[in-house]
């Protein structure tokens, strides 16, 4: 293919985490493009929605969780499927993050009964969490509950205590941490120091029908992670915001993508430190991958039975294409070795896999029914089932056609209800999050607007020399008849006032606790060195405060403000006369 030239136009699903960071690069820069090859990422919901659109050959390429491959070739998540891993995308970037309601926890022994959190359960973080808890002492089959949300609701459901912890990828920990409802309790790499992660994955027959697309797409993910994988953590920060740039993350979240990528732990109590390796970029693909993650399939308990290690890792890896892309890229020597947890062999992998605490493998699969049905009934609901995957990958509309008057027909025409209806519950919290939207746009606005309310509820204004007027319009409460003594009592001792004036003509009337409230503002003025003085009280209002019972004592009224002020001025006239 011509260089610059882009010939083949793929789509790649993808869920945004920063595991797919060399795909996202590489698009972003246009690798994929310079090596002939056009590609459209397409974001998904959830890990199976990928699964399933490669399954039924609606995507051709993908990237994927590093065990889902495995797990569909051997049938072991739906359909049976030949899938190629083509390059790894990752090695460690994972992390466990405890809820902050149980920052006392030192050792995992303490985490039993909780409910955990995992992208998937055919991933390297079920794995290794269930790895990890096992060398411990816990059970992970038994003393914990682990249920598979996808990464980016993993934040959410931490805010509202669903789960206790997550073995998540980020910048969703970061983001955990960030919000203050987590804290980091280990990182992947020291679980597993170089695990890989995710892959870029290809269908069995798009591998057969374009090996020259295949070594171009393997060719642009390489070049985006020899830039990762040499990049300094400065560097890594703006090839984090380039990626952030293409609106797969909310802007809000680039300094947790920052973060994750340039190494900086903010570990979500009050510490931080740098951690070079948090996540790393190597394309190549090994053999001993395939053997501990089906050794683990068997340990708890997803694949029956013994199985060829060997055979299976030559159906699924294409290490020869990860190897020729990562030494064209600039990678040079070997990859880093995987070593540290076991089995990696397949001479022996059994036989450590049996070993190993809390070993639930099953000698032989769970029997299943098996329904006898005829191949137009077969062929109809594969049919029914490739239109299913374009619905998981995203697409909000089914539109089935009803081919009978049988329980596949009645199928067909509950599954075009049940999208639809999906469809109007998205749109309905759609529009619910626009209405609780425009409602907090306006509880803004109306907060602003009692905000210059209750600044001018209360104007004070100085019509002499230490001289205060303070004209109240309309009802007082009590919450406003507190606001107004907080006002004036700020006011007389920023103007070092000796007489307030407080106007009461525009009052129509108060009750006895607010009569009793304004004769507590006179008296508080009182204890400043200043004189309050009740101005334009109307009979009603007069009538009130007589009745109240409170001792008038030193209470000065007059008849309006224009009495009052004129009664200031020759006051201050004397008080200069006096002077001279």
């Amino acid at each position: 293919m011509e260089a610059g030239r882009a010939e083949l136009e793929v789509e790649v699903p993808f869920i945004p985490i920063v595991c797919a960071a060399p795909l996202l690069l590489a698009a972003k820069r246009g690798l994929f493009e310079k090596n002939g090859v056009r590609v459209r990422l397409k974001p998904v919901s959830g890990w199976s929605a990928i699964e399933n659109l490669i399954m039924y050959n609606k995507a051709d390429v993908a990237h994927m969780l590093g065990p889902m491959p495995f797990a569909s070739f051997l049938g072991l998540d739906g359909k049976p499927s030949g899938v190629r891993i083509l390059a790894i995308q990752n090695i460690n970037g994972q992390a466990i993050t405890i809820a902050r309601r149980h920052a006392g926890i030192q050792n995992p022994r303490q985490m039993k009964g909780f409910v955990f959190g995992v992208p998937y359960l055919f991933s390297m973080q079920f794995y290794l969490l269930c790895d990890y808890l096992a060398k411990h002492g816990v059970n992970p089959l038994r003393d914990v509950s682990i249920r598979e949300i996808a990464p980016p609701l993993m934040p959410s459901y931490m805010e509202r205590g669903e789960v206790d912890g997550v073995l998540a990828p980020e910048p969703f920990n970061e983001i955990i941490f960030e919000q203050g409802t987590g804290y980091l309790f280990a990182l992947s790499r020291d679980l597993w120091p170089g695990h890989p992660c995710c892959a870029f994955v290809a269908s069995h027959r798009f591998a057969e029908e374009h090996p020259g697309a295949l070594k171009s797409l393997v060719g642009g993910i390489a070049m985006a992670q020899h830039a990762l994988h040499s990049a300094s953590p400065a560097e890594r920060r703006a090839m984090a915001r380039e990626i952030v740039e293409l609106g797969y993350w909310h802007p809000a979240q680039a300094p947790a993508v920052e973060n994750a990528l340039a190494g900086h732990v903010i570990d979500g109590l009050g510490g931080e430190r740098d951690v070079p390796d948090r996540v790393d970029f190597f394309p190549h693909v090994r053999p001993s991958l395939a053997v501990w993650l089906l050794s683990q399939m068997q340990r708890w308990g997803q694949l029956a039975g013994p199985v060829d290690y060997e055979k299976i890792a030559s159906e699924i890896l294409l290490p020869d294409v990860a190897d020729a892309a990562a030494a064209a890229a600039g990678f040079s020597g070997q990859p880093p070795a995987m070593r540290g947890l076991e089995p990696l062999s397949a001479r022996n992998a059994m036989e450590i896999m049996l070993g190993q605490p809390f070993c639930a493998f099953r000698p032989e699969p769970v029997a299943a029914t098996s329904y006898d049905l005829p191949d137009a009934a077969r062929a109809r609901l594969s049919q029914i089932l490739s239109e299913l995957a374009e619905v998981g990958g995203g697409k909000s509309e089914l539109a089935l056609e009803i081919t009978s008057q049988c329980e596949i027909g009645w199928l067909e025409r509950m599954l075009n209800h049940v999208v639809r209806n999906l469809r109007f519950a998205r749109e309905g919290l759609r529009d619910a999050a626009a209405v609780a939207e425009r409602v907090e746009r306006q509880e803004a606005v109306i907060a602003a607007q009692e905000a210059l309310i209750r600044e001018l509820s209360t104007p004070i204004l100085p019509v002499l020399d230490g001289v205060l007027v303070a004209p109240i319009v309309g009802c007082i409460d009590d919450a406003r008849a507190g606001r107004i003594l907080e006002a004036l009592l700020d006011a007389v001792s920023r103007e070092r006032a000796r007489a307030v004036l407080l106007d009461m003509t525009g009052v129509p009337s108060i009750d006895i606790g607010v009569g009793e409230r304004l004769l507590g503002v006179v008296r508080a003025i009182s204890l400043l060195g200043a004189e309050c003085i009740l101005v334009g009280l109307s009979p009603q209002i007069a009538g009130i405060l007589a009745e109240s019972g409170v001792d008038l004592a030193g209470l000065r009224t007059l008849r309006d403000l224009r009495t009052g002020i004129e009664g200031m001025r020759r006051s201050s006239e004397r008080s200069r006369t006096f002077r001279l």
